[in-house]
């Protein structure tokens, strides 16, 4: 098998000189073709698919500039082709949600215009959207579309992509056999159709299934195919790809030197890129790195950056979920409509149906969700209460923990999210008697800008920061009143309130009762 792949890489290797020579085609032919026309559409189109893996934002513009005139043209292939090429690059931004709306609407395009090559290519792109979010069986429904699709229209590019993606679906359940015998087939398709677009990422992906074997020699092998073919094609997401694999076995070999070099260039072509996913991984590596060579400070930035990324990647999530509750919302209207169709002479009273039951289903998922929310602040309230007298309560035994740690004595760590929001509560308790003291110091002594510092809150303790500050104050004011250090006025002005009506107005919200009632409710409680 390794002397069959070594002889197909030799007779696919010359094809990047053509690719380079079909790119400076394209480029003339948008050049030289400045008429606002079909043709213009189709150039654009072409020359955003093939620079994506080197240039994604010019690949970008290329494609938003297609989408504009083919939908002032309505060129409707054009405008399927343009979407297709938008969902590729916003799901190697990380915008999974946007990117399964954008293929989905190609389809739709497709479909409406019997267009069997554009269909091939949605279906294909939406395959790995979903395998991409590890939704195998929707990932292998719309490949097996695409594949169906594609056999008449025999087109290497996509039937490489297919089979690229099926491989991987095979290597994610340890079919690796299988795995093997797809990857190939791609290989075959490349140089058949003389297609070398994806073959960085095929050499890649045969160098992971040795990798998972414990091959590693052949692995390594594959890598360094494949990392000659990404730079000899100018593919910038497959050689960073790349060097990040190699990066990680040398990782797992110890041998730090060698796999920080190809880990920082891989985090450097990444970040060129945006490819948030390879940013992700690649943080991740270069955090656990740095900790087991000792540089803590240097881990502990690693880390910061891979938890704002996965944020950034949650939220991203979660557009997804909402994409796919309308793309269900469309599949049943589709039915709904084929049904009308047949049924015409109930064609209203079926449309004054489904009205009435959307506004039904909105009011309550409305509803729901306004209940929902209402619960999770509540939780979200008492728990923060409770970690914060958690964290209060143990300051001086996690202080000695933590001394430990650094003279190496203790090697439990905190988490992230515990370690910032213990050092949130130092940073309000340092300066909770100045009244002065909000949300701008409070990121600026945390080392975050006021929009990561936000986020970051939210997502630990599940308020902004402004009501962290306040339920910090209002708590070590009713300590305050419970040991009944001072009146009511001074203890408000101890704990950073100028304005003592809205002092007294917050602990009422914050406890149920004004501060001057507090010591007597907390005894009729006791009783």
């Amino acid at each position: 098998m390794r002397f069959f792949l070594l002889l197909l890489f030799l007779a696919i290797a010359p094809l990047a000189f053509a690719q380079n020579q079909l790119l400076d085609s394209l480029y003339k032919r948008v050049q030289d073709h400045p008429k606002q026309d079909t043709l213009r559409v189709v150039f654009l189109n072409e020359l955003s698919l093939r620079i994506f893996k080197n240039q994604p934002d010019k690949s970008f513009r290329y494609a938003q500039e297609a989408l504009l005139l083919a939908q002032r043209l309505a060129f409707l292939r054009g405008i399927g082709e343009a979407q297709n090429n938008l969902a590729v690059y916003h799901l190697m931004k990380g915008n999974a949600g946007v990117a399964l709306q954008l293929g989905l609407e190609a389809i739709k395009i497709g479909e409406r215009a019997h267009q069997a090559a554009l269909l091939a290519s949605s279906y294909s792109t939406v395959g790995t959207i979903y395998h991409n979010q590890l939704s195998y069986d929707k990932a292998l429904y719309y490949l097996s579309l695409a594949q169906k699709l594609n056999q008449p229209v025999n087109n290497a590019l996509v039937a490489s992509k297919i089979l690229n993606a099926l491989g991987s679906i095979a290597r994610d359940k340890e079919k690796y056999d299988s795995a093997l015998i797809f990857y190939e087939k791609a290989l075959l398709v490349m140089r058949d159709g003389k297609e070398e677009y994806r073959l960085p990422e095929v050499l890649n992906n045969i160098g992971v299934v040795y990798q998972r074997q414990n091959k590693r020699d052949l692995a390594m092998e594959y890598y360094f195919k494949a990392l000659k073919a990404a730079e000899k094609s100018e593919n910038k997401r497959g050689k960073a790809l790349t060097l990040a694999n190699i990066g990680n076995t040398f990782l797992s070999e110890r041998k730090y030197k060698e796999a920080k070099e190809y880990l920082l260039q891989s985090l450097l072509l990444s970040k060129e890129t945006g490819n948030k996913k390879s940013l992700s991984s690649g943080y991740m590596a270069m955090m656990q790195l740095e900790n087991e060579l000792g540089e803590f400070d240097e881990a502990h930035k690693y880390m910061v950056s891979y938890y704002d990324l996965k944020d950034s990647l949650l939220n991203a999530e979660k557009t997804r979920q909402i994409a796919e509750l309308e793309i269900r919302f469309e599949t049943e209207k589709k039915e709904l409509a084929i049904q009308l169709l047949e049924h015409q002479n109930n064609i209203q009273q079926l449309k004054t149906n489904i009205l009435v039951g959307m506004f039904i289903i909105l009011t309550i998922a409305s509803v729901v969700i306004y209940l929902l929310q209402r619960s999770r602040d509540k939780k979200n309230r008492h728990i923060l209460n409770l970690e914060i007298d958690y964290l209060t309560s143990q300051h001086k035994e996690l202080s000695e923990k933590f001394k430990n740690v650094l003279t190496g004595g203790d090697k439990t760590i905190e988490s992230l999210d515990q370690r910032i929001l213990r050092k949130a509560i130092e940073v309000v308790e340092n300066n909770i008697s100045d009244p002065l003291f909000g949300v701008e110091r409070f990121g600026r002594e945390m080392g975050m800008s006021r929009t990561n510092l936000h986020r970051k809150m939210k997502a630990i303790a599940g308020f902004p920061p402004s009501e962290l500050i306040r339920s910090i104050r209002l708590r070590k004011a009713a300590a305050l009143l419970l040991s009944q250090a001072d009146s009511v006025s001074q203890i408000s002005f101890a704990v950073g309130f100028e304005d003592q009506s809205y002092f007294s107005k917050s602990f009422k919200k914050q406890f149920g009762v004004p501060p001057s009632e507090y010591l007597g409710s907390i005894g009729q409680s006791a009783n």
